[in-house]
């Protein structure tokens, strides 16, 4: 489970902020990344996406299912080059059901039911866009 509670992070980024808005002009790369892990929390897959969606609401963002290296994630990604923004959580592989849609009725809602497998599955996977997207600035 999480050991750092939200005020103890915003602590740390407003002491990040205040050294940053400081700092001698040095290029710097700096990446902050909103995360919430499925093996980190014991929140529901759809309660991990509606957290995610919040965020990334509040940071005039929004988010999208994306395949990254070896998994799934609700994320949204920006960058500018000297600042890297990620606000992401792992999901369950998207699946069209055997109706023809990707809905819900039918999708595993655990861990162990998405290793089981579930034959009411068909084995197409939407394609995504790339869960990055570089952008000009990240001004608001």
């Amino acid at each position: 489970m999480n050991t750092t509670s939200p005020a103890d992070a915003a602590a740390w980024l407003h002491t990040v902020a205040e050294l940053l808005g400081q700092a001698a002009p040095v290029p710097l790369r700096v990446t902050v990344s909103l995360g919430v892990s499925e093996y980190r929390t014991s929140l529901t897959e759809a309660e991990r996406v509606a957290a995610v969606d919040g965020l990334a609401s509040a940071l005039g963002l929004s988010t999208q299912p994306a395949k990254n290296a070896s998994f799934w994630e609700h994320v949204v990604k920006r960058s500018d080059g000297a600042f890297y923004l990620s606000v992401g959580t792992d999901i369950a592989r998207p699946r069209i059901c055997a109706c023809g849609k990707a809905c819900a009725h039918a999708q595993p809602t655990s861990t162990v039911e998405r290793a089981k497998g579930d034959l009411r599955w068909l084995a197409t996977e939407p394609t995504s866009a790339s869960s990055y997207s570089a952008q000009p600035s990240l001004a608001r």
